[in-house]
């Protein structure tokens, strides 16, 4: 029965640190910044890189979600969820 309790029930599977570019570039490393441009020249500059071609709209795509603030939002549905407190994402990169 414990399905019928999430019945109708719509959840923000959201962290509960914000996350932005810049925090995404200090835990690679002092060597990573994160610099705001515009999604063509994201786009250029990934595309030239040497990504392959079906990684130039994927990461154009995190990069334009991160410049919107998608990644600033939080919530608790997820450690409701879960029954514990979520993992930081940023530790997940370590």
């Amino acid at each position: 029965m414990e399905a019928l309790a999430h019945a109708g029930r719509i959840y923000e599977l959201v962290g509960e640190q914000a996350i932005g570019g810049a925090d995404l570039a200090r835990a690679h490393g002092p060597h990573v910044t994160y610099q705001p441009e515009t999604l063509g020249k994201a786009r250029a500059r990934i595309a030239a890189s040497g990504a392959e071609l079906f990684q130039v709209p994927m990461l154009v795509g995190t990069y334009s979600a991160i410049a919107a603030g998608f990644m600033s939002r939080t919530g608790s549905d997820l450690r409701q969820l879960l029954g514990r407190e979520p993992r930081s994402p940023l530790a997940t990169l370590a």
